[in-house]
């Protein structure tokens, strides 16, 4: 959708834009009214994986001296909100959110600037969901022997890597095709390590709301104040200052996820 978008602005107009977004809106809210209810079947069979889940490699560890879900204090509010390790999982994902607040709001904007086409800027963000897809194709490989800890921390370190990269070589077009395969590891690695976080510190019935917490935190909060802050830092500085800024951010998640995680209830936690 991106790359046609981009194609069609390319050789008509940009004035078409708001009717292309308007369309795929209302595209996705008739078809999640379409979506049904799931059955009891279906019910009882996500609790049957849930179970299954339960018992993977590394449960034992997690289960003592509490069960699964409970994992550092069993008398927590909020779903356990207030459980340490779940605390620094969204602090994580703020900090992570916040450094890519400058990549979907001026990504863009930035690399017209460096006169990148419409059409290549599109095949750019195309590129990227591509390198996310490949990467959740191929993790079912290694599924079971890699440690979500060590998934976050290099996922972090290497958006950081991607955001200072961009914003210190702007004008090379084949550093910034590179750096567009490293959304595997700032998006795909790190939705990954986080989702198996919350999975694991979240009891089964409170999963929905972990993720909730998850999603509102780092892609509500997160992303809203990394907009904003970039949006300042683009007009006071400079445009390139706001993915070194960016760069800054998610470095600081990874020394947060080293300082607080590594010797955590869930530092065996495999994906």
């Amino acid at each position: 959708m991106v790359l046609l978008t981009g194609l069609y602005i390319d050789l008509e107009s940009v004035m078409a834009l708001p009717l292309i977004v308007i369309v795929t809106m209302v595209a996705l809210l008739v078809s999640s009214l379409l979506l049904k209810e799931p059955s009891k079947e279906a019910d009882d069979c996500i609790d049957d994986c849930i179970d299954g889940v339960d018992k993977i490699e590394g449960a034992d560890a997690l289960n003592a001296p509490n069960k699964r879900g409970e994992a550092g204090n069993s008398d927590t509010r909020l779903f356990g909100l207030f459980n340490r390790d779940i605390a620094t999982v969204l602090l994580i994902t703020f900090l992570m959110q916040v450094s890519h607040g400058p990549y979907y709001t001026f990504y863009t904007l930035y690399l017209e600037r460096y006169h990148f086409s419409p059409s290549l800027i599109g095949w750019l963000w195309t590129l990227g969901v591509i390198a996310e897809i490949i990467f959740f194709v191929m993790i079912p490989k290694w599924k079971g022997e890699l440690l979500a800890y060590t998934l976050l921390i290099a996922s972090l370190l290497l958006a950081s890597f991607r955001w200072a990269v961009i914003g210190l070589f702007p004008d090379q077009s084949v550093v910034i095709i590179a750096m567009q395969l490293l959304h595997a590891a700032s998006y795909g690695a790190f939705h990954l390590a986080i989702i198996a976080y919350i999975h694991t510190l979240f009891k089964a019935k409170h999963r929905s709301q972990g993720q909730a917490f998850y999603s509102s935190v780092g892609y509500g909060l997160g992303g809203a104040l990394g907009a904003y802050a970039s949006g300042l830092i683009w007009k006071y500085s400079s445009p390139e200052a706001t993915f070194v800024w960016a760069a800054l951010f998610s470095l600081l998640g990874a020394l947060v996820a080293w300082r607080c995680l590594k010797e955590g209830a869930c530092s065996a936690l495999k994906v």
